[in-house]
């Protein structure tokens, strides 16, 4: 009973609301501007991968008491150095000791030691974590071409949760979108 009160009167006005506002806009393109408005991704070997979390709390809440949020560790965007946030690398941990042997380990490039690089030269990077802001993606459309091309496909993790979301956006509408008849039954009661 009150799952449904919260549904009919918190959940269904809010995503009405937002759809009305995406289907006014770009659909899909809207949705991700609003609900992840920065896409991080990684490539390569990372110590640390970015996930996306929605804007906003309220839609977060949605998703997860419904299990409509996907997974968002993503890694199939294209390589753009100009996106780069962080760039990691191997490094021996036994040359601080200067101990023999060989004890690897990834690290963030900025933390990696200027004696480090000046004893065994600076090391390759291996991995980077990247972010691309969406209304890039939507305004140069020519020059994110790669990008649109990924970001459309029914695989992508925000593809699958607007297609979930918009499917239990549909089942909430045909529950509680009041129709005129509806309107017309009680208004002789007034």
């Amino acid at each position: 009973m009150i799952k449904n009160k919260v549904e009919e009167y918190m959940f269904f006005p809010y995503l009405q609301e937002l759809f009305q506002k995406w289907e006014q806009g770009n659909g899909y393109w809207s949705f991700l501007e609003d609900v992840y408005p920065c896409i991080c991704y990684s490539n390569g070997e990372t110590a640390y991968d970015y996930g996306n979390k929605p804007s906003e709390y309220l839609y977060e809440f949605i998703g997860k008491t419904h299990d409509l949020l996907e997974p968002k560790y993503i890694t199939d965007l294209p390589f753009d150095e100009e996106l780069v946030t962080h760039r990691y690398m191997f490094i021996n941990e036994c040359w601080e000791n200067q101990e023999e042997g060989e004890d690897w380990n990834l690290v963030d490039a900025d933390e990696v030691d200027e004696f480090y690089i000046d004893r065994y030269g600076e090391p390759d990077v291996e991995g980077c974590n990247l972010e691309v802001e969406v209304s890039e993606i939507i305004n140069n459309p020519d020059m994110y071409e790669d990008f649109r091309e990924v970001m459309e496909q029914e695989s992508f993790p925000m593809k699958r949760e607007y297609r979930r979301l918009l499917a239990y956006y549909n089942g909430l509408k045909k529950m509680y979108e009041k129709t005129v008849e509806d309107d017309e039954l009680f208004d002789g009661l007034e």
